[in-house]
């Protein structure tokens, strides 16, 4: 009886892991108690549990395959929750990929137009440096021109102030031409005068000299001295004619000089016309007993066939006039002139 009282309670226990436990273990735990109760009870009390068991498997069963069912629709529900959301999420990552690619495909198009950008950069960055380059030999050149006009500048004044002097010494020779020019004509004015004085005084010493032989006594010593006279006032008016013609000469040789003078006024002494020369020797003849005038091979009363003749004179007139050379007369090599030293010339002009 005691064995039964077991067996009813393991039978509930039955009944309880039969609602809480699957069909297998229930089964498992049959079958051991079948052989639990298999050494204590007859065959009846086994028939009646196994009986009583079955229905409550059978129950069991049922109570656990609906059990089942709501777990797998729950499952099921809980499964197509998280496939919902997983699709959601994947359609979710799908469209973030989408945007991705697109941002990708941006992001490239804008890397090569970056790189694009970039060698243009560097292309200029390079046109830049050759550039630089050739400005820094412009600058050279530039400072090369500044130096080379601030010379010429400097050049174009010193030639600037030589030309206002060139102009002041041209002014100057133009104002000694107008000078020579005038003393030309004066001088020509009583080159000529004193030609006819001369001329007027050898006529009277010729008609004097002609009317000699028919005079005699203190007529013949007036008339020496009158022909002294004259003869010392030609001799005179032959210095002065000769200073005056050379003077004349040098005027000419001047104003000739100054009209034909070369245009080059860069030159630094282009106005020094005139050089010093030596005197040309002195001209003397010996029947005139005059200087300056011609020599005695060229002289006009010579080779004139109307002269008088005249015989020669005496020794003892020629003891009584002894014939005197004058003194050296004075030259001065400035003005190339008689008449006064080269020490005493106060005539510093320049032309």
């Amino acid at each position: 009886m005691g064995n039964f009282v077991a067996g009813k309670q393991n039978i509930g226990v039955l009944q309880q892991l039969a609602v809480w436990q699957n069909t297998k273990l229930v089964l498992d735990y049959t079958d051991l108690l079948t052989n639990i109760l298999a050494d204590h009870v007859s065959q009846s009390v086994i028939l009646f549990v196994y009986r009583k068991y079955s229905r409550i498997c059978h129950f069991g069963v049922q109570f656990l395959d609906d059990s089942l069912l709501e777990g797998q629709k729950k499952s099921h529900n809980e499964l197509q929750d998280k496939l919902e959301k997983a699709q959601e999420k994947e359609r979710n990552l799908q469209e973030e990929t989408s945007k991705l690619a697109e941002q990708l495909s941006q992001l490239q198009l804008k890397n090569e137009e970056l790189q694009k950008s970039l060698q243009q950069k560097q292309s200029l960055l390079e046109k830049g440096n050759e550039f630089d380059t050739q400005l820094a030999e412009y600058q050279k050149v530039i400072d090369e021109m500044d130096d080379s006009a601030s010379a010429k500048s400097k050049l174009l004044e010193q030639l600037q102030n030589r030309v206002v002097e060139l102009e002041a010494a041209l002014h100057k020779a133009n104002e000694a031409q107008k000078t020579a020019n005038q003393e030309t004509k004066e001088l020509r004015r009583q080159l000529e005068s004193l030609e006819s004085e001369k001329t007027r005084e050898i006529l009277t010493l010729k008609t004097q000299m002609n009317g000699a032989g028919s005079r005699s006594g203190k007529g013949d010593e007036l008339e020496s001295l009158d022909t002294e006279t004259s003869l010392a006032k030609i001799n005179f008016l032959n210095s002065i004619i000769a200073d005056m013609q050379q003077k004349n000469d040098a005027l000419k040789a001047k104003v000739q000089t100054l009209e034909t003078m070369p245009m080059d006024f860069t030159k630094p002494h282009a106005f020094d016309v005139l050089t010093k020369r030596k005197p040309a020797p002195r001209l003397f003849c010996d029947i005139c007993d005059e200087f300056d005038q011609h020599e005695t091979e060229d002289c006009p009363i010579q080779a004139s066939e109307d002269r008088d003749y005249s015989p020669p004179p005496s020794e003892a007139n020629n003891n009584e006039k002894e014939r005197k050379l004058p003194a050296p007369r004075k030259y001065c090599d400035s003005c190339e002139v008689f008449g006064h030293d080269t020490s005493e010339c106060a005539d510093d002009e320049t032309f």
